[in-house]
């Protein structure tokens, strides 16, 4: 009992974070997630150093914030063309630093700290997007509120189908619990309460909202399988905690990391090509 409560209380502070800033306003969700992101990036960094083989933490979690600052003034309809001169700094210190360490893997250390920047800073940064669905400059909260229920709603369902009547295994070598019955279950409540969004939000048609869940499944599913390679690899059980009974950023946003590019090219293939 006292773990579910810890475990409930957690993701209702982080449920009231995310949501909150998201309905209140567009810049401070933009500030949240940027809080969310180097946290994220430094404990991405932290977890695949080893040894010789370290990324670059306080470069690259720099580089990271220009990049997602940039990216989210650019989603507000800011200039950012002085901001594109300054992101080319810390993106070439993480090269140049190289040559002033006596590593002998400068090139691991460089993909690491880059591979830190664009899992978790570029995705976080790209949701700011979403925002501004067929309504020029006036933000509206509708898809991004959206696209965060539909990853919840999958999530919990394939957890509770899976529970009740998991039996195949999804991908056994990565993650033994998740079972085929279990992802069906998530992705039909998925696909119903897309349905049911399509009639509140006219932003996308009926169809769009439902290829829009289909991708959520697929790739939400496909984040939180890859978030469970990479702490088998290190062999970890959660990639941080600072939440309690959930570990850490990336334990929480494993599918929305994946998922949100995904989502924000489709978005841009509707709006610009379709519609």
């Amino acid at each position: 009992m006292r773990t579910f409560l810890i475990r409930s209380a957690s993701a209702l502070v982080f449920g009231v974070l995310v949501l909150g800033s998201l309905l209140y306003n567009a810049w401070l969700f933009s500030s949240v997630m940027l809080i969310f992101s180097i946290l994220g990036m430094w404990e991405f960094f932290t977890i695949t150093s080893f040894n010789e083989i370290k990324a670059n933490k306080t470069t690259g979690t720099i580089a990271g914030v220009f990049l997602y600052t940039s990216l989210a003034f650019f989603a507000h309809g800011a200039n950012i063309s002085w901001m594109i001169f300054l992101n080319a700094i810390p993106f070439a210190t993480i090269f140049v630093s190289e040559l002033f360490c006596k590593s002998t893997n400068p090139f691991v250390k460089i993909s690491l700290t880059l591979l830190g920047i664009i899992y978790v800073a570029l995705p976080l940064a790209l949701l700011n997007f979403f925002f501004y669905p067929k309504l020029g400059n006036i933000p509206h909260p509708g898809i991004l509120l959206s696209f965060f229920a539909l990853i919840w709603i999958n999530d919990s369902f394939a957890y509770v189908s899976g529970m009740l009547v998991g039996r195949t295994p999804l991908f056994p070598r990565i993650s033994p619990k998740k079972t085929w019955e279990g992802s069906i279950g998530g992705a039909v409540f998925t696909m119903i309460s897309a349905y049911f969004i399509s009639y509140y939000l006219p932003q996308l048609s009926l169809l769009e909202w439902l290829g829009f869940a289909i991708l959520v499944v697929v790739f939400g599913t496909l984040g939180d399988l890859i978030e469970s390679m990479l702490k088998r690899s290190l062999n970890i059980k959660d990639s941080g905690s600072i939440m309690p009974g959930h570990g850490g950023i990336l334990d929480r946003f494993d599918a929305a990391l994946f998922a949100a590019p995904v989502i924000f090219a489709y978005l841009y293939m509707i709006y610009f090509y379709i519609n």
